[in-house]
């Protein structure tokens, strides 16, 4: 199995919670049910993997599991090759308003839109989150410093 050539397949299943997503996921992966999921057992994203010998190959599956809305964005990359440009600006446009979703042009190569865009997506995210019931009744556990190096305990 180690000599085998691999191929990646990547599924993301989306959905609002309590909808059947991880339940679908595990019937695939593991061939299990489990009738009475924890309503918020999967709070953000969880990821499963599971391997399928075709013979000569192993496809490798991998599985995200979304509980939350997303929203998807087209991002044109190396707009710094305009000469080699393949999808028109308008096209690539026009193709994200069919979607609705947006369009951006990035470079990594001469650092075009890179921090301004994903710190803006970044913040609507955040900002987004802040308004969420799901996470206003259940918010992420704030996180502890590490305990200094001189600490103890009494029981």
């Amino acid at each position: 199995m180690e000599n085998k050539d691999k191929c990646y397949v990547k599924f993301c299943v989306l959905g609002a919670p309590q909808t059947g997503k991880s339940s679908i996921i595990e019937r695939y992966v593991d061939d299990l049910f489990v009738p009475s999921h924890h309503p918020y057992a999967n709070i953000g994203v969880q990821f499963r993997t599971k391997n399928i010998d075709f013979g000569e190959k192993i496809c490798v599956v991998q599985m995200w599991d979304h509980c939350h809305p997303i929203d998807i964005f087209i991002v044109g990359s190396k707009c710094d090759l305009q000469s080699k440009r393949v999808i028109g600006r308008e096209e690539a446009i026009e193709y994200a308003n069919q979607h609705a979703s947006q369009y951006f042009e990035v470079s990594s190569k001469d650092n075009i839109n890179i921090q301004q865009k994903f710190d803006e997506l970044a913040s609507k995210y955040f900002d987004s989150q802040l308004n969420d019931p799901l996470y206003q009744q259940h918010p992420l556990p704030q996180q502890r410093p590490p305990p200094s190096r001189w600490s103890c305990s009494m029981q």
